[in-house]
């Protein structure tokens, strides 16, 4: 397979945990700025879930809302990209 000439310097996102997701919705609130969520489920095709992050990134959304892999008893993690700006 052939990279087709693209390179991108990645840093990884910060995951948090439901605390995490509250405290900044409130962030957000204090700003004044309505969140902007996606909250995913039963998503099992990596292409789909690709198309959904880019759309998400493009569209300027705040936290996405994910199972955890291998979760515990219902509990959901997030993905955030922090404040918008």
């Amino acid at each position: 397979m052939t990279h087709q000439g693209a390179v991108a310097a990645l840093r990884p996102l910060k995951s948090w945990d439901e605390h995490g997701l509250i405290e900044m919705l409130q962030a957000l609130e204090d700003l004044k700025q309505d969140p902007l969520l996606l909250i995913l489920d039963g998503v099992t095709d990596p292409h789909n879930l690709g198309a959904c992050l880019r759309t998400a990134d493009a569209a300027g959304v705040d936290a996405i809302v994910i199972p955890r892999i291998g979760g515990h008893g219902g509990r959901r993690g997030s993905q955030g990209r922090g404040r918008r700006g």
